[in-house]
């Protein structure tokens, strides 16, 4: 009975998930870079802010977490808050309503290379239309790759608290040879040269292959600088003076001229109808659209639910799939 119980269970989210892969690429949803269904307007929704219809529109995006592409949601597909926000940002460099961005990071950073598709985005936006401006409030923590998208704002606020900085770029790896010679560990690799192999960790550390990546990460670096040397008007020889990795508090930060001022939402609301250079403004976020995923998500067949479906099915009873098929 379990057992029959569990198939059935599989069976099910296999088709969902077929059928959820269809509807993406086959009925014109997303196709990750956040490019598909280009002409199609985004339904907006009010956020905040006393302007009516006829007022500046300025489109509220979060970025929360770690800035990477590569996250999954229920059903194993792609789900990301970064690639989320690329996608809105996008969009709105193409909506005509759209005059301002109003980004919210919290984020301790991540890819270097999404979170500068994110930073070109961004500058992107501004200069596809006149008057066009970008606002960056930071939470709790807004480091690293976050920075570097903050950088293309043309004003940035931190929250009192906010960690922020760490502007740098790193690559990290683990080298157990010697772990993996005392256990009698050998790691046999066959390449087509000796660099395919760069880094093996249970091989002794080459020095000539960390000069190899440390000249791809200080490229990343030279990179990085460039951006917020050019995007907050700092020198470049005052920049790597404290570019270092080092982080900072809201009030070192202001100091250093990382960022602009100190405050909390209600100050991001009256910075951006100073940017807009009218009375009032609209703050709006984008629709999310729904997917035959989301529809599940409050079912038994989400993460959760199966669950304790399947916990309860062990112990011969299932509230859970009881109530799913009264309903």
């Amino acid at each position: 009975m379990i057992v029959a119980f569990v198939v059935v269970i599989v069976g099910i989210v296999a088709l969902l998930w077929l059928v959820g892969a269809a509807m993406d690429l086959g009925m014109g949803k997303d196709n990750g870079d956040g490019r598909s269904e280009r002409d199609k307007p985004r339904e907006k929704i009010w956020v905040c802010g006393d302007g009516d219809e006829d007022d500046p529109k300025v489109l509220r995006v979060k970025i929360g977490g770690v800035i990477s592409d590569v996250s999954e949601d229920v059903f194993g597909r792609e789900k990301s808050s970064a690639m989320s926000a690329l996608k809105k940002i996008r969009a709105a460099t193409r909506d005509e309503e759209i005059q301002g961005l109003y980004l919210v990071l919290d984020t301790p950073g991540g890819e270097v290379t999404l979170s500068d598709v994110i930073a070109d985005a961004v500058q992107r936006f501004k200069k596809a239309g006149e008057n066009r401006f970008v606002l960056v409030e930071m939470g709790s923590i807004c480091c690293s790759g976050g920075y570097y998208i903050a950088a293309e704002a043309d004003y940035i606020i931190a929250h009192p608290t906010t960690i922020t900085g760490s502007i740098g770029v790193l690559l990290a790896t683990i080298n157990a040879a010697e772990l993996a010679k005392k256990i009698g560990i050998e790691s046999v690799v066959v390449a087509t040269g000796a660099n395919k192999v760069m880094l093996d960790p249970l091989k002794p550390v080459d020095q000539e292959h960390v000069k190899i990546f440390k000249k791809a990460v200080d490229s990343d670096y030279e990179r990085f600088l460039s951006i917020v040397s050019e995007g907050r008007k700092i020198p470049m020889d005052k920049l790597r003076a404290i570019a270092d990795g080092r982080i900072f508090t809201a009030d070192e930060a202001k100091e250093l001229k990382l960022v602009d001022a100190i405050g909390y939402s209600e100050d991001s609301e009256e910075q951006l109808v100073k940017m807009s250079k009218a009375q009032k403004i609209r703050i709006v976020r984008y629709k999310d659209e729904k997917t035959l995923r989301d529809f599940f998500e409050g079912t038994f067949l989400s993460s959760r639910g199966m669950g304790r479906a399947l916990r309860n099915a062990a112990t011969g009873s299932s509230p859970v799939m009881l109530k799913f098929m009264a309903e």
